[in-house]
C-alpha cells in the first residue's frame, strides 16, 4: 500500500516485530502498543540510487486515563 502514496517507494518490511498489540488487548501495561523495526527501499529518481531506510517504530492508542483525548501516539526514528 506504501506505493499508492509514495511513487519512489519499492517496498516496505517488518525486520523485527517486538510487540504487536495496538488496540490493547493484552492487560499488560508495558506490552501495550506495537515496536518493530522497519526496512523500507526506494528509487531516487534524480540519481538513479537506491536508497534503505531502516526505522524504528512505536504506537499506543491513547487512553481515556492519559487526560490527552483519544488518539493515537506514535513515535518513529529512522537511520539511513
Amino acid at each position: 500500500r506504501v506505493h499508492t502514496y509514495n511513487k519512489s517507494s519499492l517496498g516496505r518490511r517488518d525486520e523485527i516485530i517486538f510487540c504487536d498489540d495496538l488496540h490493547g488487548s493484552s492487560k499488560e501495561e508495558e506490552f501495550m502498543g506495537s515496536s518493530k523495526i522497519t526496512r523500507s527501499v526506494s528509487k531516487i529518481p534524480i540519481v538513479a540510487k537506491t536508497l534503505q531506510i531502516l526505522c524504528l517504530m512505536h504506537a499506543r492508542k491513547l487512553q481515556k486515563s492519559d487526560n490527552s483525548g483519544e488518539g493515537y501516539l506514535i513515535v518513529s526514528r529512522s537511520i539511513k
